[in-house]
């Protein structure tokens, strides 16, 4: 693995939707990467957190080399979204709504 790659989509609640892929030397993705990847936000907004789903967990493991987590922006803020874990020091991405 080389990185953390972030992207990010608008869900049809008007949230976020903030993808983490695992990417290697060659930008594919590592989908037998599968250890635990840590959310947090700076900012405002907030990531939605603590449901106990694959999509509303701050503290997730990374299946096929994918995680996600859903994020609820403020009209017209701006946040920054990190992603990082044991291997990495942390992948940023900035939403702004």
């Amino acid at each position: 693995p080389e990185e953390i790659k972030l992207s990010f989509k608008k869900l049809k609640n008007s949230n976020y939707l903030i993808i983490a892929k695992v990417i290697d030397k060659n930008g594919r993705q590592c989908t037998d990467y599968n250890k635990r990847v840590y959310f947090s936000a700076e900012g405002s907004g907030k990531l939605l957190e603590s449901y106990g789903t694959y999509t509303k967990s701050s503290v997730i493991e990374f299946s096929n080399g994918y995680a996600a987590i859903e994020y609820k922006p403020i009209p017209f803020e701006t946040a920054v979204i990190e992603a990082r874990n044991q291997d990495f020091k942390g992948s940023y991405i900035n939403i702004k709504y």
